[in-house]
């Protein structure tokens, strides 16, 4: 039986392949359904050029997949060049980097700040 899906936001990455089948991080919505789901899924190629859903894991919250990547990276998967190519075109990649690092380290830089400097202190409104 066949299911029908659609592809959603265009994410659609091809993790690994091997013969007639492929692992895919796809964001998914399921037949008529008004739900969309991130999930890794196994899919076979058929002969006549449609795809075939297999067993897969679909994730339930938004914290499933931040979990999942720290694991990968706790486990030491995934090249750290590569990591941080990915990491320094998000918008608070310095100031995260000075926070993990440090004020004492050599590398912290002073004009970036970090995270924490962006935090709200509701003192300053009562004059606390």
């Amino acid at each position: 039986m066949d299911f029908k899906y659609s592809i959603i936001d265009n994410i659609d990455y091809t993790l690994e392949e091997q013969g007639n089948q492929f692992t895919a991080l796809r964001k998914v919505r399921w037949g008529d359904g008004e739900k969309d789901y991130l999930e890794i899924r196994r899919w076979r190629n058929t002969p006549d050029g449609g795809e075939q859903a297999a067993k897969g894991v679909t994730f339930m919250t938004e914290e499933g997949p931040a979990n999942a990547i720290n694991a990968f990276i706790d486990l030491g998967y995934g090249n750290t060049k590569d990591i941080l190519t990915h990491l320094q075109s998000r918008v608070d990649f310095r100031k995260s980097l000075n926070s993990v690092l440090g004020k004492d380290d050599e590398l912290f830089d002073e004009e970036v700040g970090t995270l924490e400097d962006d935090f709200y202190d509701p003192k300053t409104l009562i004059g606390g």
